[in-house]
Order: structure tokens, then C-alpha cells, then sequence
């Protein structure tokens, strides 16, 4: 599926979605960070990492997503990105993101 993951969330104000210092996040950026991210009580293995490195490398782009910021990905790499995108962040950036990759 072509997604296009260059894009900021905006939230029930229509503001932008911003972290803590002020800056508009990506979704790719709040994706990569879900995949790279320690969670409490998960013991993964080497290749669960694998998996993730490998994936956060294609939304990457091998260090840049395209301008375009579209990305094809399989119905198993969003299911994995939904995962963890689902125990990292809060309800309403949870639910924008699914949104976004239920398209």
C-alpha cells in the first residue's frame, strides 16, 4: 500500500500536533520512533530488532524519506508499525496515525 508518511497530525483544534520543545512532528518521525524505542516488560530478540531496524530503515528512505513522502509498505509492516505506534503514544495521536494507515 502507498502511503504518504511527510505529513503532520493535527488534533481536534486542527493545531498541529507538536512535542515538547515546540516542534511539528511527521508522522514518519512518531513512526521511526515507535520502531526504534525500548518498551517496559517487552524481551524481544535479535531478530524481532532486525525487523524493526529493517523497517524503520525503508520508512527512512537510507536517510531520507522522499519529498513526495509517499512509501510503499506490506499489510505485515503496517500491522507492526500499528503495534507499537499503539504502546508508545497517547489515544489521539494513536487513533490519527491508524487513520492515516487504515487509508
Amino acid at each position: 500500500m502507498k502511503l504518504n508518511l511527510n505529513v503532520s497530525l493535527k488534533g481536534f483544534s486542527e493545531e498541529e500536533l507538536k512535542d515538547q520543545n515546540g516542534k511539528v512532528r511527521t508522522v514518519a518521525s512518531l513512526c521511526l520512533d515507535a520502531l526504534l524505542a525500548t518498551y517496559t516488560n517487552e524481551l524481544i530478540d535479535g531478530a524481532e530488532k532486525i525487523i524493526r531496524y529493517n523497517l524503520a530503515l525503508k520508512l527512512k528512505g537510507d536517510a531520507k524519506i522522499p519529498k513526495s513522502g509517499e512509501i510503499n509498505l506490506t499489510a505485515e509492516e503496517i500491522t507492526k508499525i500499528k503495534e507499537l505506534v499503539g504502546k508508545m503514544y497517547p489515544t489521539l495521536v494513536v487513533g490519527l496515525i491508524y487513520e492515516l494507515l487504515e487509508k
